[in-house]
Order: structure tokens, then sequence, then C-alpha cells
């Protein structure tokens, strides 16, 4: 078998095996491959690969002046790759099995502030379907803290309207519900009954639940610029996106005393240590604190 088909046989093994994410399968892919390109263009087969090569291309990334983080996740997507061949029996040894990791760039997860996040939901214009779809997302985002492509993946068949919840399918296939605020629900069956059979094409029927102006389902992508277009609207300098809706949902339900293990199973993280990077201080908790600790406040 050829390198290529190593990788193709990696790929089905990231999917089928380890259950990860097509997004999380082609960042691995793609880091594989530009490995072994730069291994083929200084004449490196895969049986000659050893740690010295591999630090080289380490070096070599740093000389392109990559993140951290970035370098952090290419080397990781090489050890994983390494472990499956040898596994396979393909070669002996990992030749990163000795490789430390750069260490990451903990970066504070962007949020929006109480006023901010209403300044962003009511600046659609609620005269125009496409307003109204896109207060509807807004609020189910705030409201639940889904992830994007869980928000787009969602179907009719997911809304549960009298327990006010939702069904979504989030990260390795892992189905969780998603509680809905009595906001979302308002907005939501607003636009189903009057937005959503506009932007309906008469040509197909779909089970999407939140629609396009071509009655197709919103992308990623579409959600991404329709955040920011609102984000831009409420005159709010901070660089949003859909994330950040889920963001400020767990930091407004920590700041409120929703306690950390529920906000984890909300936000469907499998490790609390995922959750605890919300426990930063936002202005509001950093004043009651001072005001309750400091002797001269």
């Amino acid at each position: 078998m050829n390198v290529d088909g190593y990788l193709v046989v990696f790929n089905n093994h990231l999917f089928i095996e380890k259950n990860l994410s097509e997004k999380t399968v082609e960042a691995y892919s793609h880091d594989v491959k530009d490995f072994l390109i730069y291994c083929n263009s200084v004449n490196i087969t895969l049986e000659d690969i050893n740690l010295l090569i591999v630090r080289k291309y380490l070096a070599f990334l740093y000389s392109k002046r990559l993140s951290r983080n970035s370098i952090s996740r290419k080397m990781s997507a090489l050890r994983c790759f390494f472990t499956h061949l040898v596994n396979k029996g393909i070669l002996e040894r990992s030749p990163v099995l000795r490789l430390s990791l750069p260490k990451t760039e903990k970066k504070l997860p962007s949020f929006l502030y109480g006023e901010e996040v209403v300044a962003v939901l009511e600046s659609p214009d609620m005269q125009k379907n496409c307003g109204v779809r896109d207060r509807a997302i807004m609020e189910v985002l705030y409201s639940s803290g889904i992830r994007v492509s869980e928000l787009v993946a969602l179907s009719f068949d997911d809304i549960y309207w009298s327990q006010k919840f939702i069904k979504v399918l989030g990260k390795r296939n892992k189905e969780r519900i998603a509680l809905l605020s009595d906001m979302a629900v308002y907005y939501l069956k607003l636009y189903i009954n009057n937005s959503r059979v506009k932007l309906l094409n008469s040509a197909h029927e779909t089970k999407a639940l939140f629609l396009n102006n071509r009655g197709d389902r919103l992308t990623d992508r579409s959600i991404r610029n329709i955040v920011k277009k609102y984000i831009k609207i409420a005159a709010i300098n901070k660089d949003a996106s859909p994330h950040t809706f889920r963001h400020s949902f767990a930091t407004h339900m920590l700041d409120n005393g929703a306690d950390l293990r529920s906000v984890q199973e909300l936000l469907g993280h499998v490790e609390l240590s995922t959750t605890q990077i919300y426990t930063h201080f936002t202005k509001s908790r950093v004043k009651q604190v001072y005001d309750k600790a400091h002797p001269r406040a």
C-alpha cells in the first residue's frame, strides 16, 4: 500500500473507530498530508522517518510563525497517525513517541455582557422574514448554548414544544437535550408559523428548521455571517461568532449560580476541565467580590 492508501485507511480509522467529527478528521488528514509532503520534498520515505526528521519539521513550522496551538494540533495529528501505523504493524515504532508537544496558549473565551446580548437580539428587522428567522436563530443559540453545527442540523422532529427543549446531535454523534427559554420558544413559533412558510421553496419540502432564501438548510457559514451582521448593527466592538453566544450562555449561567457540572452537561462537554475555562470573572462578579472582600470598599 502506498502513502495515500495509508492516509485513506487512517481517515476511516478516525471516522469509524475513533468516532471523530468530519471537521476533526479533515484537519488531522490535512496536517498529516502536509508532513508527508515535507518529507517527500527532502527525499524521506515513510520507513525513514525518525524523531530527528520530526524535530526538523517542527522547526520548519516554527519558522512559518504558526501559533503554538496550531503546531500542537499538527503534532497531535502525527502522533495519532504513527500510533495507528504501529497498531496495524506497518511500523515497528512511532517516531514521535518521545516528542514533547508545544504548550498551548490558553485564551479566555470571548463573551457578551447581558446588555450586549439584548442589543444583538433586538437588532433584526422583525418586518422581514429573514429578520424573524435571524432573531429565532440567535435566541436559540443564546438560550441553549448549542454549537453552530448542532443548530444548522436541527429539524422539526428535534423540537419538543411542551417540554421546551431540543434534541441535538453533538460531537462524536452523541445526542443530548438542550433547554429553551420562553423567549426562544416564542420566536421559534413566530418564525415557523410565519416566516419559514414564506422562505420554504414550493418546489420541495424539507424538515430542516432554519432555511435560506432558496428554501434550503442554512450552513455554518451563513449563521456566522448572520451573527457578524447583527454584532455590527448593535455597534459592539468585538470579534464575535455564533460560538460567542455559547460562551455567553456558559458565563451567564455560572455568573448566576449554576453549578459547573450542570453547565458541563448542558454544553455537552466530555471533560469538566473544558467547562472550567468559563469560570473567569465578569465585570459584575469582580465588583461583587471587591465590594464584599475589600475592607475599604
